[in-house]
């Protein structure tokens, strides 16, 4: 590997994905109803990350060098609806990595990348690509943790409906998962954003009206809703911050804006 390889694959990481909201090793989750917005929101923070743009309220030095992503999503059509707006928000599709079981079980005994829009040597080659990877196996979150590990250029990882990776009935397995998750993290110093439709009671207080995971609500250190505004001067969409572990203001220039619970960041 070349040095300028080396240097764009192992950015300086000051510890902050976007400043004062999401540390690097921090579970984030984004909740919002069927076609609210999430997967544009997503769009839009994975091309910063690609490409180095500051985060709202942050100046250009106050953000990470372009880094790398890895997306675990199943359902979109991920070329027309994930890269495509990344590139139209100024982002770098060829740093986005889209997660499949062939691409951890062969990435995760290898260093190098794959070459752009290819698939991984071995028997992807020739299978069709599984993108719904199953990460409430232990295999599986093995094979995450070492590919991490291997890339640290990677800065973010995001799970496009979570539900749809951890296939279980089981309550018990959903919230180890969740858990194991957490710690892969922390120890690979990587931010972990997940989506989740609201599965809850709508008549349930607080954090409980969106989900019934009792480790979503208390492991995550942010959790946004992406709504509608009342006011449309806002735009399309708001990001209500339902739960912050850090500080928090809004910049007032992006085209979403953040809400918090009891008042308005405008």
């Amino acid at each position: 590997m070349c040095s300028s390889d080396l240097h764009r694959r192992q950015p300086f990481n000051d510890g902050w994905l976007w400043r004062d909201k999401i540390l690097t090793g921090d579970l984030a989750v984004l909740v919002g109803d069927e076609a609210s917005g999430k997967t544009r929101v997503l769009a839009d923070w994975i091309a910063r990350v690609t490409s180095g743009q500051p985060f709202p309220g942050l100046a250009p030095g106050q953000t990470l060098p372009p880094s790398d992503v890895l997306v675990f999503n199943s359902v979109d059509d991920f070329e027309r609806n994930v890269l495509t707006q990344v590139a139209a928000s100024g982002g770098d599709p060829d740093r986005v990595l889209h997660a499949t079981t062939q691409l951890l079980e062969w990435g995760h005994s290898h260093s190098e990348f794959p070459p752009p829009g290819s698939a991984p040597p071995g028997p992807a080659e020739v299978e069709p690509a599984d993108t719904r990877v199953r990460l409430h196996t232990q295999t599986a979150l093995t094979q995450l943790r070492q590919f991490l590990a291997r890339r640290p250029s990677i800065r973010l990882v995001v799970i496009d409906n979570l539900k749809q990776h951890v296939r279980t009935d089981s309550e018990r397995v959903f919230e180890e998962c969740v858990s194991d998750l957490l710690a892969i993290s922390r120890q690979t110093e990587v931010a972990f954003i997940v989506t989740q439709r609201p599965d809850a009671f709508r008549n349930a207080q607080g954090l409980a009206h969106y989900f019934k995971s009792p480790s979503l609500t208390s492991l995550a250190r942010a959790i946004w809703r992406v709504t509608p505004p009342d006011n449309p001067q806002h735009g399309e969409r708001v990001l209500q911050c339902l739960k912050l572990n850090h500080g928090s203001r809004d910049s007032g220039r992006e085209p979403w804006r953040i809400w918090q619970i009891g008042r308005a960041h405008v």
